[in-house]
């Protein structure tokens, strides 16, 4: 049986998000995404996974690339982390405004592929006519989950409706406590930043002994960074990470790229993990 203690390094959570897929395919080739071929992004993937590995306390990856990247780095080292692997179809249905999520697999499906836990990624605004379909995908994710013993990260974005509320704060908690109210209580929820130290604090009251993590959402990393200390400040246990750590890789010639996911990504990791084990 899997848990969230498995993905911890003293009882935080540092990890690694690397199941981009259709905007991974938009960074390695911005002006021809289609052309990218697999290979391209398994190595490229295979790259960021073996310059963190040593640092992550688990990792967020998606089936088709970045599964087989984690692989070929995983099987020459003495301990091999856990991950979660991705349930939902890239992106997202547009419905008169209104997002909907799908999903691509069964959560046995990636039990069976070596998952030692979900995520799913939901688009959410607490007043679109698509909230109770997000709900209810939610909802039967959690149940698959507790029946295969494997732990559910969930992750919210929230989004603006046109003569709706769009303020961040009042987005982020009313999608939480929206979950909350209809019992749909994840091992983790994986967040956007709510915008101010209390909208941070007032999450943590809600979540109650329910932990919390900070996404990146492409934001820059000194953006990240600074978002990451108030939130750890007020609350939040750790992070998943993605492209603020590594998103500019694409400016960098394929012979430097790796100096840089060596570097600049290895000290950025580091970074950030110190804001959360210093806490």
């Amino acid at each position: 049986m899997s848990s969230i203690s498995d993905f911890t390094l003293k009882n935080k959570i540092l990890m690694l998000a690397l199941d981009h897929r259709g905007s991974f395919n938009k960074l390695i080739n911005p002006s021809s995404p289609e052309s990218v071929t697999l290979p391209q992004v398994i190595d490229i993937k295979k790259e960021i996974i073996a310059s963190l590995y040593d640092q992550f306390s688990g990792i967020l990856i998606d089936s088709i690339g970045g599964l087989p990247a984690f692989e070929k780095v995983a099987v020459s080292k003495a301990i091999k982390k856990p991950y979660l692997l991705c349930i939902e179809k890239t992106g997202y249905e547009d419905e008169q405004g209104s997002r909907k999520t799908q999903l691509e697999y069964s959560v046995e499906n990636l039990k069976n592929q070596g998952a030692s836990g979900i995520k799913l990624l939901l688009y959410y605004h607490p007043s679109a006519p698509t909230k109770d379909h997000q709900l209810n995908i939610a909802r039967q994710v959690l149940l698959d989950c507790r029946r295969f013993n494997l732990p559910l990260f969930l992750e919210l974005v929230t989004y603006s409706i046109e003569n709706y509320n769009s303020h961040k704060p009042e987005l982020v908690l009313d999608s939480v406590y929206q979950f909350l109210e209809a019992g749909i209580i994840p091992d983790v929820f994986k967040l956007e930043y709510p915008g101010d130290p209390v909208a941070c604090f007032q999450i943590s009251k809600l979540l109650k002994k329910t932990p919390w993590i900070l996404l990146t959402k492409g934001d820059s990393f000194a953006n990240f960074r600074e978002q990451l200390k108030i939130a750890i400040r007020n609350g939040a246990v750790g992070f998943l990470a993605g492209r603020s750590l590594w998103q500019e890789f694409n400016q960098y010639a394929e012979n430097k790229r790796l100096d840089f996911f060596q570097t600049v990504v290895v000290q950025r990791f580091a970074e950030i993990a110190g804001i959360v084990l210093e806490a």
